[in-house]
């Protein structure tokens, strides 16, 4: 009987007295800056995407977007004709950004700062966010602490940049059950929140050689330009692995229009 007393003053230890977050450790910051990398890469492959500008008017952008390696990603941006109105080429191995125009010679090499301040006409989504940049190699974990909302928990990360021309800072929120990544809050260099990023996962529809099915991904990014609290909005709509985008595409000298 004395045995049975002293398991149940045990259990109500283990339940009631132990703090709470004995049971949730805080996990390393830099595995979840690796997993926010990770979870916005894109697979090889050709994919159909929108892009929705919600400003005065609302706009809508049909894109072309071909991926390779996870870090190389090559836009046309299309006209209501489907014919492309401009081009971008990304390529983060070596911080290679160019922007060209239809009925414009110039092929344009944008800085790492000009691609931060020039957006994609009528959203908030600079080139830069468009590139897909891996933010576990560029930025510096400051710290890791909770936040919670009404029904949410989460674990939220400021990191600075290790290279000081990007941002101010960047604080990352991701959800604190699934350690899926939940949003990013965007400062300028003299720190103040300039925007806000979310993303959502849903399911797109993925083409291959031998069959067509559906996979979740992260499929929407919502931005919202904090001085006037408009949004913008990139849908991943579909993908098609075969066949893959040939190698030679992803090279800034394709970013000049043969008709121009």
């Amino acid at each position: 009987m004395k045995l049975n007393i002293l398991k149940v003053i045990y259990l109500f230890c283990l339940l009631f007295l132990i703090p709470n977050n004995i049971f949730t450790q805080t996990p390393n910051p830099q595995s979840l800056l690796a997993k926010w990398d990770k979870e916005t890469s894109l697979e090889d492959g050709t994919y159909t995407v929108k892009i929705i500008g919600e400003g005065p008017a609302l706009t809508e952008t049909d894109v072309i977007l071909f991926s390779r390696g996870k870090l190389e990603r090559f836009f046309l941006f299309l006209n209501t004709e489907g014919e492309a109105k401009s081009k971008f080429y990304s390529d983060s191995n070596n911080n290679g950004l160019y922007l060209s125009f239809k009925n414009r010679s110039n092929i344009f090499k944008l800085s790492m700062p000009e691609s931060i301040e020039k957006e994609f006409p009528e959203t908030s989504f600079s080139y830069y966010e468009l590139s897909g940049f891996q933010i576990e190699k560029t930025f510096t974990v400051e710290n890791i602490d909770t936040y919670s909302t009404r029904d949410r928990k989460y674990w939220k990360i400021n990191v600075v940049p290790i290279v000081k021309n990007t941002y101010g800072k960047l604080t990352l929120y991701f959800e604190r059950d699934t350690l899926n990544p939940y949003r990013i809050d965007f400062f300028s260099p003299d720190n103040i929140l300039s925007k806000i990023l979310r993303v959502r996962y849903g399911k797109i529809s993925v083409e291959s050689k031998d069959k067509k099915e559906e996979k979740t991904i992260i499929n929407e990014y919502e931005m919202t330009f904090m001085e006037n609290s408009e949004k913008s909005f990139i849908k991943i709509l579909s993908l098609k692995t075969h066949p893959l985008p040939e190698k030679s595409l992803f090279n800034e000298k394709n970013l000049v229009f043969i008709n121009n």
